[in-house]
């Protein structure tokens, strides 16, 4: 895989990188530095996973492709994503004289702007290796206090039957909001425009996730804990 990292459309470097996971950001520690304030130290990640490579925003600021803001999208060889001013240009060498790669049937599009492919997150969740756990508790209708633990790469809220936490009503999404399951951190994404999740009772697009985080969505509080739970 290469990426030509730009800067006002002026190339400041290219990268041949033979690895199947790169992270990009302002930490000394990334396969791609970028040393600007308007850059998270981790500011995204690529996975590459059945044939698929993934792109992950994991910044405040975002990631964008063709000037929408991803939070999740699966590229192409010859696409262009953008964080900030600096883009990176990203090319499969093995793609480049052939076809591009077909998109898997279980790709779907959320308001035309993210693309999602659930059976590439899920193998990524058994690929990768991570220490990082977390769970999620919240209210029963008895009142007893029922405990869901967060073990997958995506966990998600949506009027989809295949979804961990089922919403209804106008402008539900199949899947509707996010939480990112990274090495490093939990992140909670809203991906519709109404019926949004908030967090500590405060609106959010997007955010990382910490210890006693209360998310309200369709009127019910889940609240998250890091670590494992305690039974």
């Amino acid at each position: 895989m290469e990426l030509t990292l730009m800067l006002d459309r002026k190339v400041i470097k290219h990268y041949s990188l033979d690895k199947d996971e790169v992270m990009i950001g302002r930490d000394k520690g990334c396969d791609v530095m970028i040393d600007n304030v308007g850059i998270s130290r981790k500011h995204a990640q690529l996975f590459r996973s059945g044939g698929v490579w993934i792109l992950i925003d994991l910044s405040e600021n975002g990631t964008f492709v063709r000037g929408q803001r991803i939070a999740q999208y699966n590229l192409n060889d010859g696409d262009e994503f953008w964080m900030g001013k600096f883009s990176c240009l990203f090319r499969e060498p093995s793609m480049a004289e052939g076809a591009r790669p077909a998109k898997p049937k279980d790709v779907e599009s959320i308001e035309g702007t993210i693309l999602v492919d659930q059976r590439a997150m899920e193998k990524i969740a058994k690929e990768r290796s991570s220490t990082l756990a977390g769970y999620i508790t919240f209210p029963r209708p008895d009142g007893k206090i029922e405990t869901f633990t967060v073990m997958k790469t995506a966990t998600w809220m949506g009027a989809d039957k295949t979804c961990d936490f089922r919403g209804a009503g106008f402008g539900m999404l199949r899947r509707h909001v996010l939480i990112l399951r990274d090495t490093t951190v939990f992140a909670i994404y809203n991906l519709g425009k109404w019926k949004k999740a908030r967090v500590n009772r405060q609106d959010v697009e997007e955010h990382v996730l910490k210890e006693g985080d209360v998310i309200t969505w369709m009127g019910r509080d889940f609240t998250f804990h890091l670590g494992a739970p305690k039974f």
